[in-house]
């Protein structure tokens, strides 16, 4: 899977969150930029917060959801497929807006700005601490173990999103 890579740190359920090294964000995903898979699941492009997430949910739910181009781009995406069953497993979009909270395990989604101007960014909730602030672990963030304390409402957040489970 990912042998020889140092790791930052660990996510709930014993995930590893791997350290990114530079990256050159000009180059598409699909022009030189590997992707992983295990056991024949891809995961995404090694190190990105969008692999992260792909194989959070691999791991967490045996969710997988098809490949995009930017983190930003998970907002948008409708379901994500049962790597057993191959069934359809919808995605509900959730606005970020003042009376909203996101749930354990949501994907968090940030605006393409800041650092993440070209591709946005996505992290998993791990615990909502209060109406305001929640606790998330992310790859390829800022931190030095991959979690951290934010903000929910924050300008820069779009939404989130969350598998409806039946």
């Amino acid at each position: 899977m990912h042998r020889n890579k140092p790791i930052k740190g660990y996510a709930p359920h014993r995930i590893p969150i791997y350290e990114n090294p530079a990256i050159d964000y000009d180059v598409p995903h699909h022009m030189g930029r590997k992707g992983t898979q295990y056991e024949g699941v891809f995961y995404g492009v090694k190190y990105e917060c969008v692999e992260f997430i792909r194989r959070y949910y691999i791991h967490v739910y045996g969710i997988t959801f098809k490949e995009i181009d930017n983190a930003i781009d998970l907002f948008r995406v409708p379901h994500g497929t049962d790597i057993h069953t191959k069934h359809r497993v919808p995605f509900q979009a959730i606005c970020n807006a003042p009376n909203l909270v996101p749930n354990k395990d949501d994907v968090i989604i940030w605006k393409q700005e800041g650092p993440y101007q070209k591709t946005g960014h996505v992290a998993i909730v791990v615990e909502v601490l209060s109406p305001h602030l929640v606790l998330i672990v992310e790859q390829n963030g800022t931190t030095k173990d991959g979690w951290r304390t934010i903000r929910i409402h924050h300008p820069s957040i779009i939404g989130w999103i969350r598998p409806i489970m039946s």
